[in-house]
């Protein structure tokens, strides 16, 4: 029994002195249920733009998460489907729900985010994008591990909803295998892999003291560089097992998700620009670890899954892919991918030589060292000696270890 619950049992001892047995018995009943009542401290911001045949149901989602949930802020992003009409409808009826119109379209998921944000009244807040659902007990789960375990964020499984056939993959499965308490990102490195920010429950004062913001404007994966913010300023974060987000992947849409409309060399671009600036604000706020494994993740996950695809795009989309990045700037060191055809090389934006240098695996101690090209101790590595599937160089530059 909780502290909260033991108090009101006092209270009920005291109040009961001399009363009648049956008046006693229905005191204690009701201040047990106010003891155990969730106190509403959380805010859901939803975001949407003509997406007038879901936004309701992901607002509904949202309010039926309960007493926990004290407002659901629903930002339109200038829609002109009805969407705004459908939500004031809904607002009517429910005290929780507060409409907010944005007057000029942003072009992108960050700015009504941060609009809902400046809104927020609550202790803590949580996004949800208007295509989506929580599933019931979400909030109830990142709740309760939020005040148990003093955590200034808090994240949960996320389930990605292959509709129409209701297949669910988890996204991440190995964070969320257990309940965890991860005192500094640092000691957690994997959290970088999960970029969402919609499977997390944050301090709202956190966010504010920091001032941690989504990226303005048009700005695919906007929650790329709002996670490693947030990761950045070294929260004290609590892993929870529980399924607290619905992802719903709709192939068939006539307007496909951000994630999935890859056809596009704008959207190469995009993915490019939000993982550079994801490591270069990770490695600016001193967290080296993470700054190494964001980048790994581009060059493991990321890149690899566009360089997958290049079989199914024309040449021009090819050509389009290259030179957007080998053509950026003058100066700029090119790193080296690998495509089902041949080496490209290719170079990030803006001048930026991240990825700096390729790492490869030592094969004396295991170990992940950056190359060193022109060193006077150059001693190449046996040709049987190294791992299968890692990058290695063909003139090992491999400092003793």
């Amino acid at each position: 029994m909780n502290v909260a619950v033991d108090v009101a049992v006092d209270a009920v001892v005291d109040a009961s002195v001399g009363a009648p047995v049956g008046a006693s018995v229905d005191a204690s009943v009701d201040a047990l249920s106010r003891a155990e009542r969730p106190v509403s401290r959380v805010a859901v911001v939803v975001i949407g733009y003509d997406d007038a045949a879901h936004v309701t149901d992901a607002v509904r989602s949202a309010l039926a998460q309960g007493p926990a949930v004290r407002e659901v802020v629903a930002v339109d992003d200038c829609s002109t489907d009805g969407s705004a009409a459908l939500l004031d409808r809904l607002a009517a009826s429910e005290s929780r729900l507060k409409v907010i119109r944005r007057r000029v379209n942003s072009g992108g998921c960050g700015t009504p985010r941060n609009t809902g944000l400046d809104a927020v009244t609550s202790p803590y807040v949580m996004f949800l994008d208007s295509d989506d659902v929580l599933p019931p007990g979400a909030v109830d789960a990142l709740l309760e591990a939020a005040t148990g375990a003093h955590a200034e964020v808090v994240s949960g499984l996320c389930v990605r909803r292959e509709l129409p056939s209701g297949r669910e993959v988890p996204w991440q499965p190995r964070l969320y295998a257990l309940h965890a308490v991860v005192p500094h990102p640092a000691q957690r490195p994997r959290l970088v892999h999960d970029t969402l920010c919609v499977n997390k429950l944050y301090r709202t004062g956190f966010l504010r003291e920091h001032r941690i913001r989504f990226p303005e404007g048009r700005f695919p994966y906007e929650d790329v560089v709002f996670t490693a913010r947030v990761l950045a300023a070294a929260p004290r974060i609590a892993l929870v097992p529980d399924r607290v987000y619905v992802w719903h992947v709709r192939r068939s849409a006539e307007r496909l998700s951000i994630s999935l409309d890859r056809a596009g060399v704008e959207n190469w671009r995009a993915r490019t620009q939000a993982c550079r600036q994801a490591y270069e604000v990770l490695l600016g706020a001193g967290q080296k670890e993470l700054a190494r494994v964001a980048r790994a993740k581009f060059l493991d996950h990321d890149l690899r899954m566009y360089v997958r695809e290049l079989g199914l795009r024309d040449a021009a989309y090819r050509r389009a892919m290259v030179g957007a990045h080998a053509g950026a700037s003058r100066g700029v060191r090119r790193g080296t991918i690998v495509t089902a055809t041949r080496p490209l090389r290719v170079g990030w934006p803006g001048g930026s030589s991240w990825p700096p240098r390729s790492r490869a695996t030592c094969p004396g101690c295991g170990s992940s060292r950056r190359a060193r090209r022109g060193s006077a101790r150059r001693t190449p590595a046996p040709r049987t000696a190294r791992p299968s599937g890692r990058r290695s160089f063909r003139r090992s530059p491999w400092s003793p270890c």
